[in-house]
């Protein structure tokens, strides 16, 4: 786990009910950087005269870019910052080349060119960003990664009412007003058995 020191066990404490959704992270890069995929990325940072650097404020994010490098080989190294904030301001500014992140700060930059994304780290294409591969198909087999969001309950509740209240959590996934309440860089799916996920 991420976080050992907890004042509770999710394996002990928690009994899972179902996954919510789920939505990919993003590899972009400055604009500056020449590589555009991840496969000459890889092997930019490679060269002994180049320095690849990537920002993070976060262990989750930085364990993404910790697979990328375990599994590419390539030469990638953190420049930690405090915030969200600042890890934005380090990759737009040049004082680091590379950064994966969730959609949410980088659409707007994607969008107006300020970033250049190359891949979703999902092990599938992204319905939200089609035109975007795969860090898989992208020359790094084997990678997938993505965030979700899953509602569990206290274990000591009997296993029956989670089982019940499944169906409800579906209907809400469903419905129109929740649809609406999801942020447009996740994608959203209605509520499934947690059984998966809890392994």
């Amino acid at each position: 786990m991420l976080y050992p020191k907890r004042p509770y066990s999710p394996e002990r404490d928690l009994r899972p009910v179902t996954v919510m959704g789920s939505f990919p992270l993003i590899l972009a890069v400055n604009p500056s950087v020449p590589a555009n995929s991840v496969h000459e990325l890889v092997a930019m940072s490679k060269k002994p005269e180049q320095q690849v650097t990537y920002s993070t404020a976060s262990v989750a994010f930085q364990v993404a870019t910790e697979m990328l490098k375990q599994m590419s080989g390539a030469n990638l190294y953190n420049v930690p910052y405090k915030g969200s904030n600042q890890v934005m301001m380090a990759v737009l500014g040049s004082d680091v080349q590379m950064v994966i992140l969730d959609g949410a700060p980088l659409l707007p930059h994607m969008q107006s060119g300020k970033l250049k994304a190359l891949a979703v780290t999902s092990p599938k294409r992204s319905s939200l960003y089609p035109s975007l591969p795969t860090v898989a198909e992208s020359g790094v087999p084997g990678y997938a990664l993505e965030f979700w969001g899953a509602c569990s309950r206290r274990r000591r509740r009997p296993s029956r009412s989670s089982t019940r209240s499944r169906p409800k959590w579906r209907a809400s996934c469903k419905n129109p007003t929740c649809a609406k309440s999801w942020p447009s860089w996740a994608s959203r799916r209605a509520a499934t058995r947690p059984s998966r996920r809890a392994r």
